[in-house]
């Protein structure tokens, strides 16, 4: 795979505008995105225009987009929800087959007169059996918390936890949308400090993401008291609620003069591999190479609030933790700029998740062979396809529905499935058999 940070969004993508908190997830051979539209700040910089919801996009290759859809779109004011306003850095989250899609609303702007509780940023969590939608909110009534950046992990005993801005963290229930435990403070800026992620005036800590690699928890997160800034907290703990120790410099990011004079920080002229004038909210994904991958919002010099740009990177693991290499394989502190490639032949590994179901349809009286394989869709995205074996078959006298039931057996686990066969005089015009 070749590319080039930063990479430039096209004109097709918001009119250019980018997004912040870029947010990745593969399925397939596809990877979508989703992250916070401009404007971010509805009003609060002149901008009369307000954020459409949620968006999704789908690429092949990071050069061209196809918007899938606005899988949560800003309500009608008039129907009284409170998930009104900005819906910032959306995340999706695959979990038992199904897509849980998590993104900051409030039901008023921040900055509005007396918009008291109602001007805070709270989570909304929706759902969906398909990464395209359509996603139903379960959560209208009341959020699932109040807080920003929201983002969902999945420990290896099956639990799962809510990260949020703060950093906070609390175990959740996402099958009935509830947490199971009062969110607890893991990480915060070192106090009194004039640190890079020190205690000053306004700054903490953010856009948080956490993976687990060889047994520890490593946890990323953005600061803005230089530019923008991710660091990284790490974990050996039995859960992600404890034993976090923080990183004392930061992992990827940028740093500039007017930020650092704002905030009271001492500006470093060359701190930085390349250049940028910000660089934060990563996410982490399975790239091209089956390996992992950060992805983050950056701007150059000059750059407006408008025109954000992408950097991605591939991830690795060395002494114990997170790092970046450019093509020259030097170790760097923040995004790569210019010319990179990968071999992208590795094949990739996860756990399986499920067998998806297969429809198809067919003449009266014709007869019918089921297909001998359906996919199998993995935790990380990836599918594969694999043998199936049905019970049963379709009754094809007459019209109507056939349901068949099957499974895929893969490393010794059973993953049933079902085939819908839909019997008519004539048949529509597709294809015979259609995966979804």
């Amino acid at each position: 795979m070749i590319w080039s940070n930063p990479i430039v969004y096209p004109q097709s993508v918001e009119q250019g505008s980018g997004f912040r908190d870029p947010f990745f997830l593969k399925e397939g051979d596809c990877w979508y995105l989703t992250g916070t539209m401009y404007p971010h700040f509805e009003g609060d910089k002149g901008a009369r225009e307000r954020t459409r919801g949620v968006p999704l996009y789908r690429t092949r290759d990071f050069v061209h987009w196809e918007l899938i859809d606005i899988i949560l779109k800003r309500p009608d004011p008039s129907e009284g929800k409170w998930y009104q306003n900005y819906f910032w850095a959306p995340e999706l989250f695959l979990y038992n087959g199904r897509y849980y899609l998590t993104v900051s609303c409030s039901r008023r702007g921040h900055y509005e007169k007396d918009a008291g509780v109602d001007g805070l940023q709270a989570v909304c969590l929706a759902v969906a059996d398909r990464i395209e939608g359509p996603y139903q909110v379960l959560t209208e009534k009341e959020p699932l918390l109040i807080g920003n950046d929201a983002h969902l992990f999945r420990d290896e005993d099956g639990r799962v936890y809510l990260f949020a801005s703060g950093i906070i963290c609390a175990e959740i229930d996402l099958e009935h949308a509830r947490l199971t435990g009062r969110p607890q403070q893991i990480v915060t800026p070192v106090a009194g400090s004039r640190a890079w992620n020190g205690q000053r005036d306004g700054v903490g800590f953010e856009g948080p993401y956490v993976i687990k690699r060889n047994g520890k928890y490593i946890l990323f997160y953005s600061t803005w008291a230089r530019g923008y800034e991710i660091g990284i907290a790490e974990s050996s703990a039995d859960s992600p609620l404890t034993g976090w120790r923080l990183h004392k410099d930061p992992f990827y990011g940028a740093m500039n003069r007017e930020s650092c004079r704002h905030y009271g920080a001492e500006y470093e002229e060359g701190y930085y591999a390349y250049n940028y004038r910000e660089a934060g909210h990563n996410s982490v994904f399975l790239g091209p190479d089956g390996g992992d991958w950060i992805a983050a919002h950056v701007f150059e010099h000059g750059d407006g609030d408008d025109r954000i740009k992408l950097a991605i990177d591939r991830l690795q693991y060395e002494e114990g933790t997170a790092c970046v290499r450019d093509q020259n394989g030097k170790l760097v502190n923040g995004p790569t700029h210019g010319r990179q490639f990968i071999d992208s032949s590795h094949p990739p590994y996860a756990a399986a998740c499920k067998a998806l179901d297969t429809w198809a349809w067919c003449r009266i009286g014709e007869s019918y062979k089921p297909p001998e394989k359906t996919e199998l869709l993995f935790e990380n995205g990836w599918r594969k396809s694999c043998g199936v074996s049905w019970e049963g078959a379709a009754d094809l006298s007459r019209e109507g529905t056939s349901v068949i039931n099957g499974s895929v057996f893969y490393e010794g686990t059973e993953y049933p499935c079902k085939l819908t066969v839909s019997v008519q005089k004539e048949l529509p015009n597709r294809k015979e058999t259609m995966q979804l």
